[in-house]
């Protein structure tokens, strides 16, 4: 419980790599033992309670993060707590099916399905096996593991940049940070397919896809040719520009590199937007908060971020004034590049577990957001001019993603939706100041007629029930109502039913909905149920029009087969009650 208190304070949160792995091992481990000794319930946040009450004269910062350490232990309890008794479950079989092959191992398949489908971490596997006097096959684990990394690896592997490897040409001489145009010579040319080609330059312009950022678009140029560069893809410090057109540039010939302006400016925005969201995340929802993925394109951002809960509407609301705030206050965008550990040492933000080289990249914006970054940016936040928060969901257990978009992408946006307004104004044929009044109104209107249809609805049903009831028939000493309504679904037919007993308490009730895809249900008294099993006889019955069904002996259900087959199903139920009695 100390573990995880302060970890959780020192920003840490449940992840499936990293600290937060070890933090959601230790969880486990401690939801497991809990369950062990007798717990019903969600304990965790309780003991953890205990730990801040004890701890938090000498560690302020506990009190401060309680709200936080309690959402985080309570969420991870609950998600866990879904999968355990199934796990377990698992184990006590693979545990029970060793013993009686006389073997004292669980298979290396058993565990990694422990820990791929029920969040069992290694280390909790092997701890249960212990107990139990059993070892684990840690070999047959890893191989499992190992395969399900190849076809991970297989399936996002970048087949962009081809086959070929420019890996070990001469590293290029990035140019982009400050020029849209330069000159380069062509180090490598590749045919790619019919007008694709992979070409090489000794330096160039144009940025390659990496740390969310897309790569630039835009042209190379010789004599009276050109290409239209599509992508540029890194291997290792090789730029490849994945570019089309009628022919590619001799070998060493010298091309002018221009990037489409529009498209690099438009994601230069989004990117610095990016920063300046992060500050602003951490700012209204605390600082465990840490980027989980990104992706900046010219007309949007996406930003993935730990978080334990969906952003309530007023702090979504706090973050995009945040960032449009600093946005109006034209903050100057310095980038340096510098040692590593001086960089940590002036403010940087760098995170455990990402990789940083010995000289890296400091952006920063006006001395309020200042990271490691090596992408391209605004030179002051006033050229961004806008930020409009797109949507915000949940992408995985403690993982949020916003997505936002910028300058004229979001005026287009916002444009876009006064257009709606409108359009929807004009259809209910009021003004827009009155639409709220209207929707009302209408929603209003729509509750008064579903309460008056569901009030015919169940006069409707009571008066059926009724007709049903009349058509009461006995077989020897065994009353039966059967009948067909014209449409309904098992929830109507049980309805039905209820008020058929009303008028038959002692009946045998068997109804059949005649919809396209028909629906059957029969119900018995209790009195009936152990001479005349209910699950049985709708059994019988079903197959004689092509369905199936099964239930308990009070009560069963069914569906399928042919409607018109309905009447030799009634029959078919009859022929069961006589052959019993």
């Amino acid at each position: 419980a100390r573990a995880m208190t302060f970890l959780i304070a020192d920003g840490v949160l449940p992840d499936h790599e990293g600290r937060g792995y070890v933090l959601r091992r230790i969880m486990r481990r401690a939801i497991r033992y809990g369950r062990k000794a007798g717990a019903k319930g969600p304990f965790l946040a309780a003991v953890c309670d205990a730990v801040i009450d004890e701890m938090s004269p000498i560690y302020a910062e506990l009190a401060e993060h309680r709200d936080v350490i309690e959402r985080v232990v309570g969420l991870e309890e609950e998600r866990f707590g879904e999968t355990l008794d199934r796990g377990l479950a698992l184990f006590a079989e693979a545990a029970e099916a060793a013993r009686a092959a006389g073997n004292d191992t669980i298979p290396g398949e058993v565990v990694f399905r422990l820990y791929d489908t029920f969040g069992f971490p290694v280390d909790l596997t092997a701890l249960l096996a212990r107990e139990e006097g059993l070892q684990i096959d840690q070999a047959g684990f890893d191989e499992c593991m190992q395969q399900q990394r190849e076809r991970a690896r297989a399936a996002r592997k970048d087949t962009s940049t081809g086959d070929t490897s420019f890996s070990e040409l001469p590293k290029t001489r990035f140019t982009g940070y400050d020029l849209l145009e330069d000159r380069g010579h062509v180090i490598a040319v590749e045919p790619r397919g019919e007008d694709s080609y992979a070409i090489v330059l000794d330096k160039t312009p144009f940025y390659a896809e990496s740390g969310g950022q897309v790569a630039d678009r835009g042209t190379l140029r010789w004599g009276d040719h050109h290409l239209t560069v599509e992508d540029v893809q890194k291997q290792g410090d090789v730029y490849v520009h994945l570019a089309r057109g009628e022919q590619a540039p001799p070998s060493e010939a010298e091309v002018q590199a221009v990037v489409d302006p529009w498209w690099r400016t438009h994601t230069m925005a989004h990117h610095t937007s990016t920063h300046l969201l992060q500050a602003a995340l951490r700012e209204v929802l605390g600082t465990h908060v840490r980027q989980s993925g990104s992706l900046v394109e010219p007309k949007r951002l996406r930003f993935d971020f730990s978080h334990f809960a969906a952003l309530a509407p007023e702090e979504q609301q706090a973050i995009e004034d945040i960032v449009n705030e600093k946005i109006r206050a034209d903050l100057a965008v310095q980038t340096r590049e510098m040692p590593y550990d001086e960089a940590v040492a002036s403010g940087a933000m760098a995170f455990f577990g990402d990789k940083y080289g010995a000289t890296v990249r400091v952006v920063d914006i006006g001395g309020w957001s200042i990271e490691l970054c090596g992408g391209t940016h605004v030179r002051r936040t006033g050229e961004i001019g806008v930020f409009v928060i797109d949507s915000e969901a949940s992408v995985s257990a403690g993982v949020r993603r916003v997505e936002a978009v910028t300058a004229d992408i979001a005026l287009e946006r916002v444009r876009g939706l006064e257009q709606q307004l409108n359009t929807i104004a004009e259809r209910l044929g009021v003004p827009r100041r009155d639409l709220i009044r209207r929707i009302d109104h209408l929603l209003e209107q729509v509750d008064a007629t579903e309460r008056e249809l569901q009030r015919l609805r169940q006069k409707a049903a009571g008066n059926l029930a009724d007709q049903l009831a009349d058509h009461l028939e006995k077989i020897g000493d065994i009353e039966l109502v059967a009948g067909c309504v014209p449409d309904g679904d098992i929830n109507a037919l049980r309805t039905l039913t209820d008020q058929v007993r009303n008028a038959a308490p002692d009946a045998i009730v068997f109804l059949i909905s005649k919809a396209e895809r028909p629906a059957l249900f029969l119900s018995a008294p209790d009195q009936l149920a152990e001479r005349l099993p209910a699950g049985q006889l709708l059994r019988e019955a079903a197959a004689a029009m092509g369905a199936r069904g099964g239930g308990k002996a009070t009560s069963a259900q069914g569906g399928g087969g042919d409607p018109e087959r309905a009447d030799a199903a009634i029959e078919a139920l009859r022929t069961a009650i006589q052959s019993r009695i």
